[in-house]
């Protein structure tokens, strides 16, 4: 069997972690359960996204990143597995930033616009030779 869980809301909300989490996670593991962890937070890597089940005292079930997904490592994934991209206009935190450089692509950002109207973000001039487009989480970035 495999079994997929989000974490926030499910594992842990805010700072408190889900009464049985910890239990329940053992019993699917110890009856042989595959188990996968997602996320569609994109401001936190691998290494935070696990910092974040030790908090919870959870990360015993996070020691292969093979079993662990955000929309950070999947970015990072993703784009690992092209060669045609060199170029991507990226919108989102640092992490999410980092994921694509890692990747071996150049990463253009957006002019910060907090609290800009579509008319004014319409008007961003992006560099032509972007190939791809990516947006996530970003601070300082109204969309």
């Amino acid at each position: 069997d495999t079994i997929v869980f989000d974490c926030d809301g499910v594992l842990w909300s805010g700072g408190a972690t889900i009464p049985g989490a910890y239990d329940t996670l053992q019993a699917l593991r110890a009856g042989g359960a595959k188990i996968y962890f997602m996320s569609n937070n994109s401001s936190r890597g691998a290494a935070a996204f696990r910092a974040v089940f030790a908090r919870h005292g959870l990360e015993e079930f996070v020691a292969d990143d093979r079993y662990v997904w955000n929309s950070v490592t999947a970015t990072r994934r993703w784009f690992a597995e092209r060669s045609d991209i060199s170029k991507a206009y990226v919108v989102g935190c640092e992490a999410l930033r980092a994921a694509v450089r890692s990747a071996g692509v150049a990463v253009v950002e957006p002019t910060p616009r907090r609290g800009a109207t579509p008319d004014e973000l319409a008007e961003e001039r992006i560099d032509p030779d972007v190939d791809a487009v990516v947006l996530g989480f970003q601070l300082d970035y109204g969309y």
